[in-house]
């Protein structure tokens, strides 16, 4: 009992710990096999045997952090009488850490779901290389999925006649007079990805900004005529037109990835929840992340699924040392 809750043994342990973290730190982890034998060819072999390719994951790293628990539990045991409740709740809360991180080894699971909307799935995409993931207990289906600005998109136009040139900012749904020009713009439509289709009819190809196009009705001397107007070709003009229009597309600045899933259970219900970069749904003890989704598409998503059973005693260790931090420093 002294040798496990020696001081000496502690230091050992936790040397370890930080030098097998600093490799974890300075090797890329997750990598693919090959990766590993096309930048460390003579090392690879040991590499990959010995675990250091998933480092955090490793049943030895898990030892570790077992074995310097244990040291702590009978360290604290040991002189629960003879230190103050706030060096033990810092000690406690140190244990609790570890045992989080041992059941996160022993128990946890990590995974991409790539989803197609309307479309069910339960099986998860391995995000380490050659790491083995379960399927889910449950399936989830994407419901839609879209990307979220903070604020709508800008259209500018410089128009120029005979020399004489005027700049205006111009909304849909909103008539503009240019009165020198004797001219009057009504936006129609604006493309932010814009495509001709086999009929002859102007859509939208995605939700990214790759061809912004304005479609504007132009009014002057009693004559009206309707032309499309693009932000990369600005040399796109209407000849019989006595103006020369440049349009520039000011983007706006994406706020956030969104996808509407729906978990459906076993049993039959279905729950919906929102996926957000920031605000990730809980469901039968996973958890789920808004990872990826492919531009050009808005019928595809991926999430990223996370199993840890240990994250709660986590959390408790870490309130522990605060409050034995705040009691030790305050304590009179």
């Amino acid at each position: 009992m002294r040798r496990l809750a020696s001081v000496r043994l502690f230091g050992v342990l936790a040397a370890d710990i930080a030098a097998v973290s600093g490799v974890g730190a300075f090797l890329p982890q997750n990598a693919p096999s090959d990766w590993y034998h096309s930048a460390w060819p003579h090392a690879a072999g040991f590499i990959l045997a010995a675990g250091l390719d998933q480092v955090y994951a490793s049943w030895w790293f898990a030892g570790l952090l077992a074995a310097l628990a244990l040291n702590l539990a009978v360290c604290i045991w040991r002189r629960r009488r003879a230190v103050r409740w706030p060096s033990l709740a810092m000690h406690a809360g140190i244990l609790l850490v570890l045992a989080g991180a041992c059941l996160r080894v022993a128990g946890g699971a990590k995974g991409q779901l790539p989803l197609d909307q309307g479309q069910a799935c339960g099986q998860l995409v391995a995000s380490a290389a050659g790491g083995a993931v379960p399927r889910l207990p449950f399936q989830v289906r994407l419901s839609g999925f879209r990307i979220e600005y903070d604020a709508p998109d800008r259209h500018l136009l410089q128009v120029s006649r005979d020399g004489v040139s005027e700049e205006i900012e111009v909304a849909l749904g909103r008539e503009s007079v240019l009165p020198r020009f004797g001219l009057v713009l009504r936006p129609l439509r604006a493309l932010g990805d814009f495509v001709m289709s086999a009929d002859g009819q102007a859509r939208e190809r995605s939700a990214a900004a790759s061809n912004p196009a304005l479609q504007l009705e132009l009014g002057w001397e009693g004559r009206s005529a309707r032309h499309w107007y693009f932000d990369r070709f600005p040399d796109m003009q209407y000849d019989a037109f006595p103006f020369n229009i440049v349009y520039r597309h000011v983007g706006r600045h994406i706020k956030d990835f969104v996808s509407e899933v729906e978990f459906l259970a076993a049993s039959g219900s279905a729950v919906r929840a929102r996926v957000s970069v920031n605000a990730p749904a809980r469901f039968q003890g996973w958890t789920f992340y808004q990872s990826g989704y492919e531009p050009g598409r808005e019928d595809h998503s991926v999430l990223l699924a996370v199993r840890d059973p240990g994250v709660y005693l986590v959390f408790c260790g870490f309130a522990a040392v605060l409050l034995g931090m705040t009691a030790w420093l305050v304590r009179p």
